[in-house]
């Protein structure tokens, strides 16, 4: 199973949520650069500090409690911008997910001293990764049914694509099979039929939350 997939130009664009544009995080049509090469490129991590903390601003003003801090595209473990990412976890209290080992920490080295550091430190770790099956229907069951029978000891984060049929069709059609067969087999109960069977528990961010904030000193 491939822990990413390319990133397709196709996706759909995002754009900045900041008080003000920041010309070197955006591209000639207004949105954030396609791919995290050419982020890197032009990057100023000033810039990027405000944008991230806007984004984080702009969710709970709205009534939003997030629980973590995630790095779309592997973008904020950029060496520029992981300890940054942690810095902003320590700000607001939110989980940084920053697994063990991934395979695609965009210069690994980096990442892994980020994450030592936060081990050294006694903070709450994610373990392991798993993400989305793009497989065809008919292997949909067996895989994931082999991937939760095949869990290691610890916390793995799921990063899950289940998406409901209709507008994602038009929006990402090379990956609506997929997304759709995902939301379709959650919905059906078997996967929390596998997880009682191996014994394992179903946790979510916020549990996490409670752990990071009363190892990190926050409220």
């Amino acid at each position: 199973m491939a822990e990413t997939k390319p990133f397709s130009s196709s996706r759909p664009r995002a754009r900045s949520v900041a008080a003000r544009s920041w010309c070197r995080l955006i591209d000639e049509e207004g949105y954030f650069w396609r791919d995290v090469a050419s982020l890197r490129a032009h990057l100023v991590p000033e810039a990027a500090e405000v944008e991230l903390r806007a984004q984080i601003e702009f969710a709970t003003t709205a009534g939003l409690k997030p629980t973590h801090i995630d790095a779309h595209m592997a973008a904020a473990m950029l060496p520029e911008l992981i300890d940054l990412h942690v810095r902003l976890a320590f700000d607001y209290g939110l989980v940084p997910v920053l697994p063990r080992v991934i395979r695609w920490a965009p210069e690994r080295e980096s990442y892994a001293a980020a994450v030592a550091r936060l081990d050294a430190a006694g903070l709450p770790i994610i373990d392991h990764f798993r993400g989305t099956l793009p497989v065809e229907a008919d292997m949909v069951e067996a895989r994931y049914r082999e991937t939760i029978e095949g869990l290691q000891p610890g916390i793995t984060h799921f990063a899950l694509h289940a998406t409901t049929p209709g507008e994602i069709e038009t929006i990402s059609p090379q990956h609506a099979g997929w997304r759709i067969r995902e939301y379709a087999l959650f919905g059906s109960g078997a996967i929390n039929e596998w997880l009682a069977a191996n014994g394992i528990t179903a946790v979510g961010y916020r549990d996490i939350q409670h752990l990071w904030r009363a190892s990190s000193g926050g409220a």
